[in-house]
């Protein structure tokens, strides 16, 4: 996924335990939770972690257009915001899904076309984009991780779980998201199968648009991973 939606792709890992013991897994080592618009502290921790990746870490954006030291946009305000932290407190990712309402109104299309139809019967009112997906550096890589990380793949997987949730309540339907190959295989290896909408384009590195229908996610989780499912959809 590109760096608007993703820092840092979920590596293959033959670390990694199989599919149905991945929601326990992550469980012991990440809490995910959907950002009420009033709570301001967490909102504050997005932000910094936000500006902290983008600014520093790999210099996207100019850290002088952020003097407070937090990375907004104007797609903030029609957002749904995910945030998890280590069992330890620590600040380790977040993700958010800018909602949508007509053709043209996603940040990713002003850099992706989508030459594929299904994009065109996508209901607006029921989608959104999987954006600004990032992670912290300290938790960057495999499981167990870098320096002093507790995996790449498991904070992913926490954060996607309680989008999943969120979307599923405020009724969305369809996910758009601009990623790298390795990263759509990743989620297809998972159940999360996405089809490829468009040409490849230049946002904020190569990627690729990708459309996901949760109805489909949830029928192929049902069919092949029961137990991970199940776990998604535990609050």
């Amino acid at each position: 996924m590109s760096a608007d939606a993703c820092v840092a792709t979920p590596p293959a890992s033959p670390a990694l335990p199989p599919a149905s013991g991945l929601g326990t897994w992550c469980d012991r080592s990440f809490r995910a939770a959907l950002v009420e618009p009033d709570d301001r502290r967490s909102l504050a921790e997005v932000h910094a972690l936000r500006f902290q990746v983008y600014c520093l870490d790999r210099g996207f954006l100019p850290a002088t257009d952020h003097p407070t030291g937090e990375e907004h946009d104007a797609c903030d305000r029609r957002s749904l915001h995910v945030l998890a932290h280590a069992v330890d407190g620590r600040v380790a990712g977040s993700v958010r899904l800018v909602r949508s309402q007509r053709t043209g109104d996603l940040p990713c299309e002003e850099h992706a076309r989508f030459t594929d139809a299904r994009a065109d019967l996508v209901d607006r009112g029921a989608a959104g984009e999987v954006s600004r997906l990032v992670v912290h550096r300290d938790f960057r890589g495999g499981p167990g991780g870098g320096a002093r990380s507790g995996g790449t793949p498991l904070i992913l997987l926490a954060l996607y779980r309680r989008l999943f949730q969120a979307s599923r309540a405020a009724g969305v339907r369809w996910w758009f998201a601009a990623m790298e190959r390795p990263h759509a295989r990743a989620m297809a290896g998972l159940g999360f199968a996405p089809a490829e909408i468009g040409p490849g384009c230049d946002y904020y590195g190569p990627v690729w648009p990708y459309l996901f229908d949760l109805d489909e996610v949830e029928a192929e989780l049902a069919r092949c991973q029961p137990a991970l499912l199940a776990w998604f959809r535990t609050v």
